[in-house]
């Protein structure tokens, strides 16, 4: 058989199907390490940043304005300038009633008690929030046009 060369001789020489499946292997290996590192990363990271924040609703309320036309969108500024103190003094009592939660459950020895106290104070601080929020809403809702008023009731998701 001459010149004619052995098929197997031929994938010996470049390596075969042995060092095909240790490439394969390695990128596997390679690329499940960097899965699990984007999953850690993910999943500890928020526990370094503590709980999140509720949005300021100042912001809420820009964004609701950015909707609507520009009279509706002073009603609603002026309702919420009316009461922008009192939501500053509100939000940060629920951060207050918020961080006693952390304090509770860092104590040692644990004292259910306190811990349910401390809960109990951010319901009713985020309850006193809602009901201030409400009266914003309630003010503004009584002065814009029905069409804002209707582009209120969309939701965020939806454009002017």
């Amino acid at each position: 058989m001459g010149g004619l060369k052995n098929p197997s001789d031929s994938m010996s020489d470049r390596g075969g199907p042995r060092r095909c499946w240790r490439v394969a292997l390695i990128a596997s290996v390679a690329l499940n390490l960097l899965l699990a590192g984007v999953v850690g990363v993910w999943v500890v990271r928020p526990i370094f940043r503590g709980p999140p924040r509720p949005p300021e609703f100042g912001r809420v309320v820009e964004r609701m304005a950015h909707r609507l036309n520009d009279s509706d969108a002073a009603i609603l500024e002026h309702a919420y300038s009316e009461h922008r103190d009192e939501m500053a003094r509100l939000t940060g009592n629920v951060r207050n009633a918020r961080q006693k939660v952390r304090l509770a459950l860092q104590t040692d020895p644990f004292d259910p008690a306190a811990l349910k106290s401390s809960m109990d104070e951010v319901r009713a601080a985020r309850s006193a929030m809602e009901e201030a929020i409400q009266d914003v809403m309630r003010s503004a809702a009584a002065g814009i046009s029905a069409e804002g008023r209707h582009t209120l009731a969309r939701g965020p998701h939806h454009g002017r």
